[in-house]
């Protein structure tokens, strides 16, 4: 999971607020999500980042042909993604 410097405090105070390591805060969260649990927003976000992922196991595969290429779309993809989940956040 790669957060931001400011987002992984925000966990990390979280989880310490709740007596808990950030990595059983995220698992719990993970729970939820699995349970249904979660709001509209949530779910937008889950799903942007499924779609992100297959995106980046595809640039993947096509590395070895025009690695410059594809590292600049990988950037463009995540700045795109970070955009849109800030978007679903407000």
């Amino acid at each position: 999971m790669l957060l931001s410097p400011k987002q992984n405090r925000e966990w990390e105070a979280l989880a310490k607020s709740k007596n808990i390591t950030k990595a059983e805060l995220i698992r719990r969260t993970m729970e939820s999500y699995l349970r249904g649990e979660n709001t509209q927003k949530e779910w937008e976000i889950y799903q942007k980042l499924g779609r992100l992922s297959e995106s980046l196991k595809e640039k993947k595969k096509e590395c070895f042909n025009n690695p410059v290429i594809l590292i600049n779309d990988v950037i463009r993809s995540l700045e795109q993604l970070r955009l849109e989940v800030l978007r679903i956040e407000d």
